[in-house]
């Protein structure tokens, strides 16, 4: 009687294990319709449905397993953060075995995608941090695309928030990879291309697939475009760390904002850059414009002191500065916020604005064919936004990752 009882426990066990196993199999097949909304596709707003299936945006089908009305609101692709410190208590640079934390927070901003940012820092560090921080793709958090790297090869006159004694020039290394570690998940990195040696390293990872950026920078109209003819793509956080436009000495500003080939990023918080420079920028070269947070351990945390790397951070209502100092030390902006700005700020379409969030910085990193639109085979993260812009529900590979109580 025991041994069938037994048998007839471990059959029922099992049983359940697989209807859970079958039920998950068909969860990840099931499709789903997105209907009565506005979708963001091929720079336009259509009244059109958006279909998904197995983390996929699909053709539209015969039948749908699931329906979720939209109420009119609409649907874009999610966003993607290319500089972002930390968040919710993490800072990267000290704490990358935390990476998960964020990833799990990001959601909430309409956040589908990123680039953990190591700020400067000694060798033996970029080394322990690069060994802890690796792409990851996991339902219902941001995907982790891989890393950005700015810093330490910079201007000692442009330091802004990184300590001055960990800032390094190329001569004072054996070789980049050295100094850094394996670079195989790096996808950008920050340097200023004034510094000797520069022209090598720069075609060096060019090379390598890795996307080089001009910032803290001091360098001169003619500088920086020896630098982009040498392979630099990118310019980090326009205006800040740099020197300012002017009229007989153009600079790296001006380089970036007479070149539609070229991308450039902005923090548009009203705090780096007031928003008529964030306008004029806009209308110069829109095309390379790209929204980034730069923020730092204390977005979505009170007031307070934080890290960035090795310094000491002060946080009130709007502003983080280095403890002591009026200097800048990132942001404590959210990414749905920047958007919001930045319409603000330029008068520029919904879509414009959501674009320069999604497909811009998708295009930058060369996955725009799956990332940062809803075309047909593109990864099923997105973002669904009232007419004022702010997130109401964020989905990453088909599933619901966040949603406005």
């Amino acid at each position: 009687m025991l041994q069938l009882f037994l048998m007839a426990f471990i059959f029922s066990f099992v049983s359940s294990i697989t209807f859970a196993l079958d039920e998950e199999i068909m969860d990840k097949q099931a499709i789903t319709r997105y209907y009565n909304g506005f979708l963001l596709r091929s720079h336009k707003l259509l009244q059109e449905d958006l279909w998904v299936a197995n983390g996929k945006i699909v053709a539209p089908q015969k039948k749908a397993d699931r329906e979720i009305d939209l109420k009119g609101q609409i649907i874009a692709p999610g966003y993607i953060d290319l500089q972002i410190n930390g968040g919710f208590g993490v800072d990267f640079s000290n704490e990358p075995e935390k990476v998960e934390i964020v990833a799990k927070m990001l959601p909430q901003y309409g956040v589908t995608a990123f680039l953990p940012t190591l700020i400067s820092l000694d060798s033996k560090t970029y080394k322990r941090n690069l060994h802890q921080i690796k792409p990851k793709r996991k339902e219902t958090q941001a995907e982790i695309l891989g890393i950005h790297l700015e810093g330490p090869f910079f201007s000692s006159e442009k330091v802004g928030a990184h300590n001055p004694h960990l800032i390094r020039t190329f001569e004072q290394i054996d070789s980049i990879d050295d100094f850094y570690g394996n670079l195989d998940h790096v996808k950008i990195i920050t340097l200023a291309p004034e510094l000797a040696q520069s022209s090598g390293i720069i075609s060096y990872l060019k090379g390598k697939n890795i996307i080089v950026s001009a910032g803290h920078t001091n360098a001169d109209y003619e500088t920086t475009e020896k630098g982009v003819q040498e392979g630099i793509a990118m310019a980090t956080h326009l205006f800040n760390a740099m020197p300012p436009l002017h009229h007989r000495t153009p600079g790296i500003v001006n380089a970036f904002l007479t070149n539609p080939n070229l991308f450039y990023s902005i923090i548009v918080d009203k705090v780096h850059v007031h928003p008529a420079m964030v306008h004029l920028a806009w209308k110069a070269n829109p095309d390379g414009l790209i929204l980034v947070t730069d923020a730092i351990a204390a977005l979505g945390k009170p007031q307070g002191e934080y890290f960035l790397g090795g310094q000491e951070v002060v946080v009130d209502e709007t502003t983080a500065f280095v403890k002591g100092t009026s200097t800048l030390a990132g942001s404590i902006l959210s990414m749905d916020a920047a958007v919001r700005n930045f319409k603000e700020a330029t008068h520029c379409t919904l879509i414009q604005a959501i674009e320069c969030a999604s497909l811009k910085p998708a295009k930058l990193l060369g996955i725009d064919s799956y990332k940062g639109t809803l075309n047909i085979g593109a990864d099923a993260d997105f973002i669904i936004l009232n007419e004022d812009l702010f997130v109401q529900a964020c989905y990453i590979a088909g599933k619901l990752a966040f949603k406005k109580n």
